[in-house]
């Protein structure tokens, strides 16, 4: 079983890079040939401001993902800095549990809002696009969250596995130096 959480944290970790590398890239190169438009050609473009907005919204969610395995995201320390390890131990837990069971929230809620949004035929103002596409980043997000946080727990608790993690103090104090 080890093996294949390895398996799906490696493809889901190479999924996750890939696809952010090429919608930071794009959105880029958008906005570049938006701005080469609009001030070298003096003719801007309709959507040279909705498609860096979308792909960034695309980008976040998957993100949010790839900074869950990352370690990178925001968290309240005081009290685990000062908690022996079977504190903090439990503290994990309870923290993987609520974010598991946020994830599992916004997923029952947003699935049936995006097949609303698909019955709607609302279309985005500039490209024409169906909307659907654009909220279905927040759901994509939310799965490939779910997943990570379950590969996470399952690592932390069954394999008791060191949880990679970036201490942004340490970064920060580092710096200087």
């Amino acid at each position: 079983m080890e093996n294949i959480v390895k398996k799906v944290d490696k493809g889901l970790t190479f999924l996750e890079e890939n696809v952010l590398f090429l919608l930071l890239l794009f959105m880029l190169c958008t906005v570049f040939f938006g701005l080469t438009n609009r001030y070298v050609f003096q003719e801007g473009i309709r959507w040279g401001e909705e498609l860096p907005r979308y792909l960034l919204i695309w980008a976040t969610f998957i993100g949010a993902s790839y900074g869950m395995k990352k370690g990178i995201h925001i968290t309240v320390d005081v009290i685990t800095v000062y908690a022996s390890e079977k504190i903090n131990r439990y503290m994990r837990a309870i923290s993987y549990i609520i974010s598991i069971a946020f994830c599992l929230t916004l997923l029952w809620i947003g699935v049936p809002y995006i097949v609303d949004i698909m019955r709607s035929n609302q279309v985005s103002p500039a490209m024409q696009l169906p909307m659907y596409w654009f909220y279905l980043s927040a759901v994509v997000g939310m799965f490939l969250m779910l997943i990570r946080l379950l590969i996470l727990f399952v690592s932390d608790f069954v394999f008791h596995e060191e949880i990679e993690s970036h201490d942004a103090m340490k970064l920060d104090n580092s710096v200087g130096r």
